[in-house]
């Protein structure tokens, strides 16, 4: 992230490259991919505030994909587009407890299979972000079942922002 000075204040602009490559997984999720999945961007995984009802995280999920033909799907997709961002990543495991499949996703040639954590899966973007092809699935998280709390947060999402 680099910063945005705006008067006395100075905001986090996020990465070009990061956006565009998030962007172009969501588009792919939701129109090319047969049966479509519902991807939204930025999804917090816990509400913020005093929520007395919610005890998660509230780590934020790059992009938050769901599949709703049976059986229901949930995956987290981690975006990286540097190595330094890849290889320097420690909250990867806190994701697991929210999905069924969770996968790095990055640029074409960035890394290789045998540096992808275990029980993470990976997604490459092809050399033109238009397809990302699965090049490992990671462990299925057979015990997840969204809580109506997250429900709620994605419905929340969903009607505010649209995707």
């Amino acid at each position: 992230m680099t910063s945005l000075n705006v008067g006395n204040k100075s905001y986090a602009k996020p990465n070009s490259a990061h956006a565009d490559l998030q962007e172009d997984l969501c588009t792919y999720l939701s129109k090319r991919v047969s049966p479509p999945w519902i991807a939204l961007q930025e999804m917090d995984l816990g509400l913020r505030g005093n929520n007395a009802r919610w005890t998660g995280s509230v780590q934020r999920a790059d992009v938050f994909a769901i599949r709703w033909t049976s059986p229901l799907r949930i995956h987290i997709y981690e975006v990286k587009v540097s190595r330094a961002d890849f290889k320097g990543d420690s909250k990867w495991e806190g994701y697991l407890k929210h999905c069924h499949l969770f996968f790095f996703v990055t640029p074409n040639g960035m890394i290789e299979r045998d540096e992808i954590p275990e029980g993470a899966g990976w997604v490459e973007a092809s050399k033109r972000g238009k397809s990302f092809p699965t090049r490992l699935t990671g462990a299925l998280n057979h015990n997840y079942t969204p809580s109506e709390d997250q429900w709620f947060a994605i419905t929340k999402k969903q009607a505010t922002y649209g995707g």
